[in-house]
């Protein structure tokens, strides 16, 4: 990606694409681009391609419209901008030039305030191609576009080539994010996925760890590990649990602590996923794999202030002789005592001992101004309430500070759009019952509301329901489901793997700390 001061004289590129507002806009081939549409209605209204005296000869014309609906927002740009990509690769292009006709008008519609931000990020994900295939066939065959010119005058050209390159950093993290999630069930089988990261993380100021002793992850993550019994006799299915930390040069003022998902194959265990709903499983792990990106992103860019800690479970809930069953009561890392409801959803059982963990770990370090998220592909009834959104849930300090309207504030500013979800005091009678048997139940027997039962059994099973409002120690929870908008258009099978929530959270956190 290379920023450009003068388009006329960008004689690398082999087309140009024009984002624009209006035909009447200024931009280069704006006299080709009139003529054209008086033969063709489309032009000005959809995608076009026409000869013109500009870079490469060919411009592709991506109209915006106004954007001043109801319902516009600054997804616009990414949709307009990876059409207008797409429809250059098409006709052949390896080295579009990035050109708008004008800067939005941020005074009217702040909003649009990160729109070439925005824009970019759209391209990057509409270019993405999966690893196994850059792999199987060769990065040069699949990824056949070799560079990018962007030609931004509304910005002074250092800020041009500052602003340029925070994106690049902020699409490493989410590339990485995309190459673990979208791996295969073997490709990224849980000992492959840590490898995976350890090498991804060489270099990096991130310290990573990888716990892999059985006794120690069976003493210390119980519930995980119950989920892991039916994998633990085949070698590249053996369970991991990644630890991830960067402490920042300097004053601490604040404390992230990250836990993500990482199930690389979700059969359902001995809820066995029938009716063809298994296929699409190994994207199960996007939750896994965005923290690790967010976590890239963080050693790339280093900010201030921030220590920020992950733990990964990356595990694979296989069917078997020694696979955990419902109506077994566990007693997790926190000291919870847990009844199985179902085995398929194990993905809780992955996040409460790796949250208690930390949680543990706040309390032990005295650490500053702690607060705890969980990034998850955990519910189908997320989706079914929301679609292709993230929801993020808080728990009662979070709520305090308003912490998931922050960060949906934020996401929405950069494209990363989610819904916020709230914890109702009925939900609680959803997950417990007048049996001592056991503290809690893993899922609710009633139906509805499945995404906040989930997120107030992970902070009952990890402990954190120890610190809400009325605690000495209060700690800020906030959960992230994003079994809705992991993939593209809710599709799990075929779907393109997004690393939904990472840009929130980096515009959120990462960004105002640099």
């Amino acid at each position: 990606m290379i920023a450009v001061q003068d388009w006329k004289a960008a004689n690398e590129f082999d087309s140009t694409i024009v984002l624009l507002f209006s035909l009447e806009d200024e931009y280069p081939g704006k006299e080709e681009a009139l003529q054209a549409s008086k033969v063709d209605n489309v032009v000005g209204k959809g995608v076009t391609i026409h000869q013109a005296a500009v870079p490469g000869g060919r411009v592709i014309l991506g109209p915006l419209g106004e954007l001043n609906g109801d319902l516009d927002d600054v997804r616009n740009f990414a949709e307009t901008a990876r059409t207008a990509v797409s429809r250059a690769k098409s006709a052949g292009s390896t080295a579009p030039l990035l050109v708008f006709s004008r800067a939005p008008d941020t005074s009217k519609f702040p909003e649009y305030a990160n729109a070439l931000q925005v824009s970019v990020l759209g391209i990057f994900q509409e270019l993405y191609v999966g690893l196994q295939a850059r792999e199987a066939k060769g990065k040069e065959k699949v990824e056949t576009i070799r560079k990018i010119g962007i030609y931004y005058p509304a910005l002074p050209f250092d800020k041009l080539q500052s602003m340029l390159q925070l994106v690049w950093n902020l699409e490493a993290g989410k590339r990485l994010a995309r190459d673990l999630g979208d791996g295969d069930p073997e490709r990224m089988a849980p000992v492959n996925f840590a490898d995976f990261v350890v090498a991804s993380f060489k270099g990096s100021p991130v310290k990573v760890t990888v716990k892999s002793d059985r006794e120690l992850l069976e003493k210390e993550y119980p519930l995980l590990m119950s989920v892991a019994r039916g994998s633990r006799n085949v070698g590249r299915h053996l369970p991991r649990v990644i630890h991830l930390e960067y402490i920042p040069e300097g004053e601490v003022k604040e404390t992230l602590y990250l836990v993500g998902k990482g199930v690389t194959y979700d059969t359902g265990g001995l809820d066995l996923k029938v009716g063809g709903i298994m296929a699409g499983m190994s994207r199960d792990k996007c939750g896994a794999s965005n923290v690790a990106g967010i976590l890239l992103l963080v050693g790339l860019l280093k900010p201030k202030n921030i220590k920020v800690v992950a733990e990964l479970g990356v595990v694979r809930n296989t069917i078997g002789s020694e696979s955990y069953a419902a109506d077994e009561v566990i007693t997790g890392h926190s000291g919870a005592r847990v009844k199985t409801m179902n085995t398929d959803a194990e993905g809780r059982y992955v996040l409460a001992d790796c949250l208690s963990h930390l949680r543990t770990e706040a309390i032990e370090t005295k650490a500053p101004n702690p607060k705890f998220f969980t990034f998850a592909t955990l519910t189908g009834h997320v989706v079914q309430s929301i679609g292709a959104y993230t929801a993020i849930i808080d728990n009662g300090p979070a709520v305090a500070i308003g912490q998931s309207v922050f960060i949906k504030k934020n996401g929405e500013m950069w494209g990363d759009a989610s819904e916020t979800s709230f914890i109702r005091k009925e939900d609680l009678k959803g997950i417990t019952k007048s049996d001592p048997s056991f503290d809690v139940l893993q899922m609710s027997t009633g139906k509805g509301r499945g995404h906040q039962y989930a997120s107030l059994f992970l902070a009952i099973a990890s402990g954190l329901n120890k610190h809400g409002k009325d605690s000495t120690q209060p700690f800020p929870y906030s959960h992230f489901d994003i079994a809705g908008s992991a993939v593209e258009n809710c599709d799990f099978q075929f779907g393109k793997v997004t690393a939904s929530g990472l840009t929130a959270f980096a515009a959120s956190y990462i960004f105002p700390n640099l």
